[in-house]
């Protein structure tokens, strides 16, 4: 199952940015629109949670007050990161955002100390480093980086969002891990009933945005512009809401069997991915320091999973000594 969730995350993240950028270099411009749709598919999260008939209606809405109010602190937290990664997304190319979003891992390293008491290693430590100067380095990298008709405050803001968003989501997985295995039980179910009740927040937030901002009337519309005309438009929509649900699911599910670091891991993983299949598919700019922000990028992700196979491989020999000293007994 873990195997399963890991490969799932990579393959979903990878699509997500893909089918993300791709909505707004084909003429969308509906950044609520964009946010909406990342959390819109919860009812994928809750039939698979009815399929799974593990817990009646009943007892599924029967939850305590603390688990309610982590619902709603965590929806209202993932409405906001998705927002900031939809206004990152809209303004820079897809090789650059997914450097960026990499360094979630970061942040996530942080608030896991804090939050679940994850120690951290030297070579997690140097991750942290490498994966700083490769955000520095996309900064730096702007002038040569806009997209076509961007300028540079736009640029800048699309580089802000997007770190923020990175921010907010290095925090959402540590709570993700927290919630589960203290206030949930332990199962694929639990996956499915957490990311159902917070999406469904994250929905209503969005929705209001929406609203206000006149979003819900303006899609027969923007679909009648979009380049790829209006069929590919709500596809891209449907798939886009079917794809993040699924990389919720997968996220949510490593954090659980393993811990949220992996989940941070897995997701920096899929950086060369997202920048090679941006190369092609947008024609996104590699030049020489976009690369050398991937190398680093890379570079720390293998020193992160290094030091935590470390870490691993050194609690072995002591969880074999306590088995072998429980059979004496």
């Amino acid at each position: 199952m873990l195997a399963l969730s890991g490969v799932v995350t990579v393959v979903s993240t990878v699509s997500a940015f893909l089918i993300g950028r791709f909505y707004f270099t084909q003429g969308g411009s509906r950044r609520w629109l964009s946010a909406w749709i990342q959390v819109a598919g919860w009812p994928l999260s809750a039939s698979m949670l009815f399929l799974q008939k593990t817990k009646s209606l009943r007892e599924i809405l029967s939850i305590s007050r603390k688990l309610a109010s982590a619902y709603v602190v965590l929806g209202a937290i993932n409405g906001g990161v998705c927002l900031l990664y939809a206004w990152g997304i809209s303004y820079l190319p897809a090789s650059t955002s997914s450097i960026l979003i990499s360094t979630q891992l970061v942040f996530t390293s942080l608030f896991a100390l804090v939050i679940v008491r994850k120690p951290l290693s030297p070579f997690m430590w140097n991750a942290v480093v490498l994966m700083t100067c490769s955000t520095v380095l996309v900064g730096l990298h702007s002038s040569s980086d806009k997209p076509p008709g961007l300028t540079h405050s736009q640029y800048i803001l699309g580089f802000v969002m997007t770190l923020a968003a990175a921010v907010l989501f290095g925090l959402l997985i540590p709570l993700f891990e927290l919630v589960t295995k203290n206030l949930m039980a332990s199962s694929s179910s639990a996956v499915a009933e957490l990311m159902t009740f917070v999406n469904i927040v994250a929905t209503v937030v969005l929705s209001i945005g929406m609203a206000i901002n006149g979003d819900f009337s303006r899609i027969s519309a923007e679909s009648r512009v979009f380049k790829s005309g209006r069929v590919s438009y709500f596809m891209t929509l449907f798939w886009s809401a079917v794809l993040y649900q699924v990389q919720y699911l997968a996220v949510t599910g490593v954090a659980m069997l393993a811990s949220s670091l992996l989940s941070g891991i897995l997701i920096t993983a899929s950086t060369p991915l997202v920048s090679i299949f941006a190369f092609f598919f947008f024609h996104d700019n590699l030049g020489g320091v976009k690369i050398m922000a991937l190398v680093l990028s890379v570079w720390g992700f293998i020193s992160y999973a290094y030091g935590g196979y470390l870490d691993e491989k050194s609690k072995a020999p002591i969880a074999e000594d306590k088995s072998n000293y429980r059979e004496e007994v």
